[in-house]
């Protein structure tokens, strides 16, 4: 006889959903107050509309209560933070010029690339933290081996405020370390000193870091510090997009697997000891506490904790535990408690594969059932628990990173029983070293399992097509609903493949709309302004090869812009200046964007080192000679700039180059220029960030901060949508 459920109607499923409508109506319209009063009594209607459905059934009306009451706490606490945000600030305005900080370092970041630390302001605890941006260069480096958590940062910088909300939009990342302002200081103008004191739960994490680099060495001790602990931050970057690429990703940042592989351990271990199921339940959950405790109480552990202890108190009182219902409780309790963490894609991703596995995972491993005829079942339930996972992380996978990985579901299934016997070694390891820290030499137990993933990552990184660019937008994740409208929990009855087929349009749709340009992209120049940078063009020529030519900064956003065009492939990228901040700028949008080659005026050891450590491919591109596409150097004014010839002679013009003191033979070759601060030429065409003035001078139209295109064919300049 089956057991019936904790909850016969899914409250906890309707209420996440109201929670999640409470987080977006806030985010998007707190600033518009006919908007968002549309939106909530729009919400409290349809809540209207369920109860009066069912109110006959007295255990739904009682739901609908809870999913009331639950959407009213979330949308309090939306409004509690940001009155928080807007009252406990340091300064008025956005930013703060030479603003003296000081605060005690909480964490440190070191890839390799990006240097970071994230302080915590000794004046005002309730004012937030500051992620501070390191800038060094190859003369002149930043060692943080010698920073500690715990030591007190010093330095005189320019404080920017960063908000809550901008357009709508959150960053998620800000969020969950609550980091309320950000600054740049370059190597030499700040100080550290040792910190006096550091928290308990820092000196627990530096101790299981310490132990675990003693007894494995550096590289292979943080991958097993980022397996149990959750923090790649001073992980190498060559071995973190390793393993984003091959798929395995996942095991860096603490989630339900974690918290899978804990709670079966312990079980297993009641279980030999014969222990009952109400000291089975105490254990666990105390043990999961204390590793959330450690771990800081991410999203994805705490959600995976809330599933857990749920299902525990469902087999401990003899109930049967509903799936949904357990995740729709555990998003609940994390959005009253942290609504903004809505944007973290740490939780969204352990959602999704919770929820793909609870989809999925079924039928998947019914399929293959068939197919081996009820044979290898143990090889069918990994395949199908693999395969449905990354099913559920996709649409998430695509928005946060731009990209799926190909081979993942493969590497997940050969890699399953590694990484779990891998966990359990280094967390047996973990616990061990801190009661007698003479055992800490134990976790090298677990170096085979941790060299053998290391160099399947490093080996499926590097097959071709490992990494599949695609882009999405905010309505990639309406492909979470087609997930359950197409699921068993969902009764279609003779509208069944209707509805499918209409999901697949759906899904077929939206990724056409991202990712393939509905128009002729050859044969254009398309401009940004500077608020992304310094006089960034990409170019297109009239055989559909694709250029960017750019004067940058070191601190652009440039997928974003790669991301509008619909492009996937750079073909060449012309460098109009280049230092160590711009070399480390290319590194990362290189990992997004597939770059044949980038061309630059000159070498120099400041950037190269960098980029020869990653594998860039770069050419230093003399005088007189010509890219694959024909764009070349010319030096006016100390700057380099770049010239190409297609339908007209055009000329990139780097930044700061000065029109009232060009030489006349400098322009008198080209009839089309491009600049960051454009002025009107007599008899050219000039291309700037915030206008472009016509042939004749009296033509002037303001693109404000739109990226707009100048077609070569017709000589017309249109906003870019």
């Amino acid at each position: 006889m089956n057991k019936r459920r904790i909850v016969n109607f899914r409250t906890f499923l309707f209420s996440a959903v109201f929670s999640t409508i409470a987080v977006l109506s806030f985010s998007a319209f707190k600033d518009n107050a006919v908007l968002f009063v549309l939106c909530f009594f729009l919400s409290i209607a349809a809540q209207t509309f369920l109860f009066i459905t069912y109110r006959k059934n007295g255990a739904k009306v009682a739901g609908m209560l809870v999913v009331l009451t639950a959407y009213v706490l979330t949308l309090i606490s939306c409004i509690l933070v940001d009155v928080d945000y807007e009252r406990n600030m340091l300064f008025d305005g956005e930013s703060a010029t030479d603003y003296r900080l000081t605060g005690k370092i909480e964490e440190i970041y070191d890839d390799g690339i990006n240097k970071r630390l994230l302080v915590e302001l000794t004046e005002s605890d309730s004012s937030g933290k500051v992620m501070v941006y390191l800038q060094e260069n190859a003369y002149n480096e930043i060692d943080l081996e010698k920073a500690n958590t715990g030591d007190y940062f010093t330095a005189t910088v320019k404080l920017k405020r960063q908000p809550l909300t901008d357009d709508g939009k959150v960053n998620g990342y800000y969020y969950r370390l609550n980091v309320r302002y950000t600054c740049y200081v370059k190597a030499g103008e700040f100080s550290v000193e040792p910190g006096k004191t550091v928290s308990y739960d820092c000196y627990v994490r530096e101790t299981i870091r310490r132990n675990f680099i003693s007894a494995l060495g550096k590289r292979y001790g943080e991958l097993a510090y980022g397996m149990i602990v959750g923090d790649k931050s001073q992980m190498e970057f060559g071995m973190i997009n390793d393993y984003g690429v091959s798929g395995i990703g996942h095991i860096l940042a603490v989630s339900g697997l974690h918290i899978m592989f804990l709670s079966g351990l312990i079980s297993w271990l009641c279980k030999k000891l014969k222990a009952g199921k109400k000291l089975t339940f105490a254990v666990s959950a105390v043990f999961l506490i204390l590793y959330n405790l450690i771990v800081g109480f991410s999203a994805s552990v705490f959600r995976a904790t809330v599933m857990c202890i749920t299902m525990r108190i469902a087999e401990l009182i003899g109930e049967r535990s509903d799936s949904l219902n357990n995740l729709g409780f555990a998003c609940t309790v994390y959005l009253i408690v942290r609504p903004f963490g809505l944007f973290d894609a740490g939780f969204l991703m352990s959602v999704g594969a919770v929820l793909g596995i609870i989809i999925f995972m079924r039928p998947i491993r019914c399929a293959i059932s068939r197919l081996l005829h009820g044979k290898l079942k143990k090889i069918s339930s990994t395949v199908s628990l693999s395969l449905s996972a990354q099913i559920g992380i996709v649409p998430t996978m695509i928005y946060y990173f731009s990209g799926a990985s190909v081979y993942s579901v493969i590497v997940n299934v050969v890699l399953a029983y590694v990484i779990m016997a891998t966990f359990i070694v280094l967390f047996i390891a973990m616990i061990v070293a801190l009661i007698v820290p003479a055992f800490a030499p134990a976790a090298c137990v677990a170096y085979p399992g941790l060299l053998f993933m290391d160099m399947t990552s490093g080996f499926v990184s590097r097959l071709p097509y490992a990494d599949l660019a695609v882009y999405a937008g905010g309505a990639v994740f309406g492909i979470y609903l087609v997930y359950f409208i197409t699921s068993r929990f969902v009764m279609k009855g003779k509208a069944g493949w209707p509805v499918i087929a209409l999901c697949i349009v759906y899904c077929l749709g939206v990724f056409a709309a991202y990712n393939i340009p509905f128009y002729d992209r050859s044969a254009k120049i398309y401009c940004y302004d500077d608020t992304m940078g310094q006089s960034v063009s990409v170019v297109a020529d009239e055989s559909g090869k694709v250029a960017m030519v750019a004067f940058l900064t070191g601190h652009e956003s440039l997928t974003e812009r790669i991301k509008e065009l619909k492009i996937h492939k750079l073909d060449e990228i012309i460098l109009l200046n280049v230092n160590y901040s711009i070399a480390r700028e290319i590194v990362l949008f290189s990992q997004e964007i597939n770059v044949d080659r980038i061309y630059v005026p000159y070498y120099d050891k400041e950037f190269s080192r960098l980029w020869d450590d990653v594998g860039i491919d770069y050419t230093e591109l003399k005088e007189s000679a010509e890219s694959e596409m024909g764009f070349y150097y010319i030096k006016a004014q100390s700057r380099y700039h770049a010239a190409f010839d297609c339908y007209e002679k055009m000329l990139f013009v780097s930044t700061g180059f000065d029109f009232g003191e060009a030489e006349e033979k400098t322009l008198s070759d080209y009839s089309l220029i491009r600049a960051a601060k454009g002025d009107f030429i007599k008899r050219k065409t000039v291309l700037c960030n915030n206008a472009f003035y016509g042939k004749n001078g009296a033509e002037y139209i303001d693109f404000g901060s739109q990226t707009y295109y100048f077609d070569l064919k017709t000589g017309k300049t249109e906003i870019f949508n």
